[in-house]
């Protein structure tokens, strides 16, 4: 665990590196098709009569239920009041208009279906349909999902970060080592075009995000690696700064400081004595120098940079051993 300190603390010891704060924001628009489904349509209307078979009168109210035989409910649409029974046989009735609970075409009833009215017996009072119902519809439309929301927010949030994560790179100083997973991400605007549940084949979201992240001392977090590694590396083999890499992992944050795991990676290479390589291959051709570098044990291949650049059949490599430069580099 490292802690990076952008208020200049330096502590090896308790693995605190000095870092700068960076910023960058973003902005996009993503569309993407929509996965929900919706059910519409309109409710069937009818009218009933309703029979009263008590001895008085009685009441309904807007919005009474009515229930068919099969289940179905509907409610009635105004007000009704209904006569009580004035000889047995001849009950007291009110005709009502009466609108289906809900969509679709199985509330197209037939003339004649018998309801139950509220909460009343069957056998004093119902309610009978005097022509066949009509209107009821629904149909299955592409609709906006939480879902579809959801993964779009990701997808463009993840594209905004790439794209501020490119920026605060490019402000590192060269002194510095870019700390890659960024401190996070603040949404400072965000607009879908449609809300859950609207239908529509297309969901389109505007974002904006503000991003932090940080650039390490480079120095500081090499020397802290280096003390790491050090009691790994293998007899006849250094480590060399340029071969360290590192995966840093975001923890948390307190007053400055920014707490990360992170992951050290380092390739050794053999230890070769490149004093003494410079003093064989000076003064050869390129093909000849790369003839002795094949006998060194670990060698894959060479290549030779002249400067100036001369043509091949004069060109050799100096003869002053100050002049040439070795770097070993994994394949």
């Amino acid at each position: 665990n490292i802690s990076f300190s952008t208020n200049g603390q330096s502590d090896m010891t308790n693995g605190i590196i000095p870092a700068q704060l960076l910023s960058s924001s973003a902005n996009g628009e993503k569309t993407k098709a929509t996965t929900g489904t919706k059910l519409i349509g309109d409710k069937a209307l009818g009218s009933v009569q309703i029979s009263n078979g008590n001895p008085n009168p009685i009441n309904l109210t807007t919005g009474t239920f009515l229930t068919s035989s099969g289940g179905l409910k509907f409610v009635t649409s105004s007000t009704a009041s209904v006569s009580g029974q004035i000889l047995p046989g001849q009950p007291g009735t009110a005709l009502v208009n009466v609108t289906a609970f809900d969509i679709g075409s199985q509330y197209n009833l037939a003339k004649g279906e018998i309801f139950s009215v509220g909460n009343f017996s069957k056998s004093l009072v119902a309610a009978t349909s005097q022509a066949d119902f009509t209107g009821g519809s629904s149909q299955t439309i592409s609709a906006v999902s939480a879902i579809d929301q959801t993964s779009l927010e990701n997808d463009l949030k993840t594209e905004l970060m790439n794209q501020a994560s490119g920026d605060i790179a490019s402000k590192v100083a060269t002194d510095q080592i870019f700390v890659n997973n960024l401190i996070g991400a603040e949404i400072s605007s965000e607009n879908f075009d449609h809300k859950v549940g609207d239908s529509a084949d297309n969901l389109k979201l505007s974002l904006a995000i503000n991003v932090s992240g940080l650039g390490a001392d480079k120095a500081s977090l090499l020397k802290y690696a280096n003390g790491i590694l050090k009691d790994n590396v293998p007899s006849g083999y250094v480590l060399k700064d340029s071969q360290i890499d590192f995966k840093f992992t975001f923890l948390d944050q307190k007053d400055g400081s920014y707490n990360y795991k992170v992951t050290i990676t380092a390739n050794f290479l053999p230890q070769v004595n490149t004093g003494a390589i410079s003093s064989l291959i000076a003064g050869k051709t390129s093909d000849a120098a790369e003839s002795y570098l094949v006998s060194i044990p670990g060698f894959t291949r060479a290549e030779v940079k002249l400067r100036p650049n001369l043509p091949s059949f004069i060109a050799t490599l100096p003869h002053i051993t100050k002049n040439i430069t070795i770097d070993v580099v994994p394949e």
